[in-house]
């Protein structure tokens, strides 16, 4: 379920759909590509062959003599918690609402701006890769009934990138703006001077969250 692998190749596939794209990949390569990583996934996992293996994830995906989900709460309510549940299980917004009030603000504030850059960029190669990591992967997990907090791992790296380019187009800016006052200034200094304010928003704040909830970090909320 990790996105990584097949988001990828769905990239590659939106992008093999452009007039434009530099990324010509022929359709025979794409099956080589998709038999080469089964071929080492069994090898790397033969036992998932196994007929009991194979019997065990039947039995995981359709809850039966596995495990049990009773229900899972959710503001002040008990949903039902599986994934055949879609509409009626655990509402789609769970985890639109769990990163609003458990990331903290300074990831958010840039989370925010690098998704409003990203949108506008929308056509560039990169904003495209970005916007589907995050959006489809968020859509996917957000279909089934059933959720947990721990899926949203996933789409963490993806939030810290766009966050990423938050950060960026606020240095371009200050620098613009702050060359446009000083045209003699130091972009050395500037550049030091705001990688400092960068790491503060990205690492020291989030740090200092987590330091100050001790022990009970998972009950931090904004």
């Amino acid at each position: 379920m990790v996105p990584y692998g097949w988001l990828t190749l769905f990239y590659y596939d939106i992008l093999n759909r452009r007039k434009d794209n530099p990324w010509k990949i022929p359709a025979k390569t794409w099956y080589k590509m998709i038999a080469v990583f089964v071929l080492f996934f069994l090898i790397a996992n033969p036992i998932v062959l196994h007929p009991k293996v194979i019997g065990y994830i039947k039995k995981y995906f359709l809850h039966k003599d596995v495990f049990t989900h009773h229900g899972y709460p959710f503001k002040g309510e008990i949903y039902k918690s599986k994934a055949i549940y879609t509409l009626w299980g655990v509402p789609f917004h769970y985890y639109i609402l769990y990163l609003g009030v458990k990331v903290p603000v300074s990831i958010l504030l840039l989370f925010g701006i690098g998704l409003v850059v990203l949108l506008k960029r929308y056509r560039h190669e990169g904003s495209i890769f970005l916007l589907l990591w995050f959006f489809v992967w968020l859509i996917f997990i957000s279909l089934p009934g059933g959720k947990f907090a721990r899926y949203i791992l996933s789409l963490m790296p993806a939030v810290y990138l766009i966050a990423g380019v938050g950060v960026e187009w606020l240095y371009q800016k200050l620098r613009g703006w702050w060359g446009s006052l000083s045209p003699s200034v130091n972009i050395r200094s500037l550049s030091i001077l705001f990688l400092c304010a960068g790491l503060a928003m990205l690492l020291l704040h989030p740090g200092l969250v987590a330091a100050l909830n001790l022990p009970y970090n998972s009950l931090y909320l904004n």
